[in-house]
C-alpha cells in the first residue's frame, strides 16, 4: 500500500480535455474507498488530543467536543473562550495540516434552556 500511495499518477479531467498524467507526492485519493480510514488514523493524535480537553457539550446526553468524518471536522464548545482553546489545540496538534480557511464555519446555538432577555 506504502508503493502504492508513493507512486501515483493522475489526469485532470476539464470539460471535455484529459491533461497528461503526472505524479503527486502525498494525500489520499479523493473519493478512494481508505481515504476516510487512511486520514483518520493520520489525525488520530489530533482526534485523541481534544477528546481528552476538559472542554465539552452535552448533546444528548453525551458529553462530547469533537466530530469527525473523512476529511471533516467539526469541533463543539460551551463558550468562545472554549472554542479558541480547542483550535489552538488543533493548531499545535495539526501543525503539518492545512485547514481550508474559506470552507470553516462557526455557529452558535443558544442553549436550549437559556433565558432570553429583551
Amino acid at each position: 500500500m506504502a508503493y502504492w500511495y508513493s507512486h501515483q499518477r493522475v489526469c485532470v479531467l476539464w470539460r471535455d480535455t484529459l491533461s497528461s498524467s503526472f505524479v503527486i507526492g502525498n494525500g489520499t485519493k479523493h473519493g478512494g474507498v481508505l481515504s476516510p480510514c487512511l486520514f483518520s488514523c493520520y489525525i488520530y493524535k489530533l482526534i485523541f488530543s481534544i477528546m481528552s480537553a476538559k472542554v465539552r457539550c452535552n448533546v444528548g446526553g453525551v458529553y462530547t467536543n469533537i466530530l469527525t468524518y473523512a476529511d471533516d471536522v467539526v469541533l463543539l464548545s460551551p463558550s468562545w473562550r472554549a472554542l479558541q482553546y480547542l483550535i489552538n489545540m488543533l493548531a499545535d496538534c495539526a501543525s503539518n495540516i492545512i485547514c481550508c480557511v474559506i470552507l470553516t464555519v462557526c455557529m452558535v446555538f443558544p442553549p436550549k434552556n437559556s433565558i432570553q432577555v429583551g
